[in-house]
């Protein structure tokens, strides 16, 4: 009888510990499963970069505001006061790219009073990412400061500025704060694009313009969606989605669908500023 229940004891002891190896095991496998699956974005770098480099840019924008005689309006840009309350990765990226469109506005505008103040301020942002300016441009930003009488001057050394740290920014270990300037200084130059054609009079050549901004749209719907898995970032692929969708069904642009675009460029741009 004892004999009976000893072995009864041990055959329930054995049942009870195969039963518990079994529920662990998936346990194990779901963590590993996990850790691979894990998002990576400098597995994307060279994708993000041949988007970026491919793509059209917004400062042609701001080239072609100044060539049709629009206005410098400077309550329209980001304010500088602004630029201590950017203080996550991402927000700080998006900044740099706002306010390096905002100096090149000001700069075409030959408005070096605000000009030069936004270049010191993307320095700083971009030293907040661990972005160093080379020896190089750090030169250039002192000539900058010694040259703010002179617009040509003033232009050559920011274009200088500006493409050394579009090189940094490429081969550095953060491409997703590279996308991130991009995408932030292009939703800035759509921006004042479509505010300044809404005050424009005759616009029809500057709403023209604006209808063919469809490509530097669907690059920046590219560059969100690769980074979409940020759930900080999420929200912007999400309202990029109708603008570059928009683009894509309208061909040439009145002022209706101006009005329909507008407000979807500005609540973009909110969200990521505000």
């Amino acid at each position: 009888m004892k004999i009976n229940l000893l072995k009864k004891s041990l055959s329930i002891m054995l049942m009870i510990a195969l039963i518990s190896g079994c529920n662990q095991a998936p346990t194990s496998n779901q963590s590993e499963e996990k850790t691979v699956e894990a998002f990576d974005v400098k597995a994307f770098k060279d994708e993000i970069n041949s988007i970026i480099k491919n793509s059209p840019k917004g400062i042609n924008v701001v080239d072609f505001l100044n060539e049709v005689g629009a206005s410098y309006i400077y309550d329209l840009t980001l304010p500088m006061a602004d630029v201590d309350k950017y203080e996550t990765k991402n927000r700080i990226s998006l900044s740099i790219g706002a306010y390096a469109m905002d100096m090149f506005y000001a700069n075409t505008y030959n408005r070096a009073d605000v000009a030069i103040p936004l270049s010191d301020i993307v320095k700083l942002q971009a030293g907040k990412l661990g972005i160093q300016s080379s020896p190089e441009s750090n030169s250039y930003f002192e000539r900058i400061k010694q040259n703010e009488n002179n617009s040509d001057s003033l232009s050559y050394y920011m274009d200088k500025i500006w493409n050394n740290f579009h090189l940094t920014a490429a081969k550095s270990d953060m491409p997703d704060a590279y996308a991130l300037i991009f995408v932030g200084g292009n939703v800035e130059a759509l921006y004042l694009l479509s505010q300044l054609t809404l005050y424009a009079q005759d616009n029809q050549k500057m709403l023209d313009y604006f209808s063919q901004q469809d490509e530097l749209a669907h690059s920046m719907l590219k560059l969100l969606e690769i980074l979409s898995e940020d759930e900080a970032v999420k929200p912007y692929y999400e309202k990029m989605k109708p603008i570059s969708a928009y683009f894509t069904a309208h061909e040439s642009f009145t002022v209706n669908e101006l009005n329909e675009l507008a407000p979807m460029i500005e609540s973009i741009r909110n969200d990521m500023f505000n």
